[in-house]
C-alpha cells in the first residue's frame, strides 16, 4: 500500500488514502440516502447493513459504507474488504502481501482481563 500511496502522490501531489477517506466522509450522508432509497433484494441487504452502523466509530462507519458501495454495485464485499479478528500480526502481514488490492479491518476482542 505504501508503494501505491507514494506513486499516487508522485503523480498527483495528493495523498491517496487521506483524500479517499475525506471524500468518503463528505459523501457519507448522500451514500446512506442512496442506500435507503434502493429497493428489492439489494435494498434489503443495504438496509440490513446500514442498520448496524455505529455513528460513534468513524472507522466502522467507513467500513460499512465501503461494503454498501460494493453491494450497490453488485459486487461481493468479501472480495474487497476482509475483517480479521484476533489474529497474529505475521499472519495478517502475509495475507496483505498476497493481496493485490483490498481493505483489511483489524479488530481485537476484549479479553477477560480487559473487562476487569
Amino acid at each position: 500500500m505504501e508503494m501505491i500511496n507514494a506513486e499516487f502522490k508522485r503523480i498527483t501531489t495528493i495523498p491517496l488514502q487521506s483524500k479517499f477517506l475525506s471524500q468518503l466522509d463528505l459523501y457519507s450522508a448522500n451514500l446512506l440516502k442512496m442506500f435507503e432509497s434502493t429497493t428489492g433484494q439489494k435494498g434489503k441487504k443495504l438496509k440490513a447493513l446500514t442498520n448496524n452502523m455505529d455513528t460513534d466509530d468513524i472507522d466502522a462507519g467507513r467500513d460499512l459504507l465501503i461494503k454498501g458501495l460494493c453491494l450497490y454495485l453488485n459486487e461481493d464485499p468479501g472480495d474487497l474488504v476482509q475483517e480479521v479478528i484476533d489474529v497474529d500480526e505475521t499472519i495478517v502481514e502475509g495475507a496483505i502481501e498476497k493481496t493485490t488490492m483490498g481493505i483489511f479491518t483489524l479488530k481485537n476482542t476484549a479479553s477477560e482481563d480487559d473487562c476487569e
